[in-house]
């Protein structure tokens, strides 16, 4: 086994932040169809941020796994945030302006 193995990869970051959006019964409507290019931006924005710009290495394939795992919930939370938001009538409202 490599030891680039033991890298969390951004591509399996971004493919369980998908698959957990649209496996999501509470996610509903509001927030889909899915919105590839936001999902992207703020994949990437978490990856350029100081806590994951380095994606530790992990010395156990599990906690690979696992760094994964939290930084796709994150990704999930802030697209949900963000989707959810642009519901607000207030939102609606600035949007209109532009």
């Amino acid at each position: 086994m490599s030891s680039s193995y033991l890298f969390p990869r951004r591509s399996i970051i971004k493919c369980k932040a998908k698959m957990h959006l649209l496996t999501d019964s509470l996610v509903g409507a509001a927030v889909m169809p899915l919105d590839e290019a936001l999902l992207n931006e703020i994949a990437e924005t978490a990856f350029r941020c100081d806590r994951y710009s380095t994606l530790p290495y992990a010395h156990q394939p599990s906690v690979k796994k696992a760094i994964e795992s939290q930084v796709a919930a994150e990704v999930v939370i802030q697209y949900k945030r963000i989707k959810l938001r642009q519901h607000n009538a207030i939102v609606q409202q600035l949007n209109a302006l532009l």
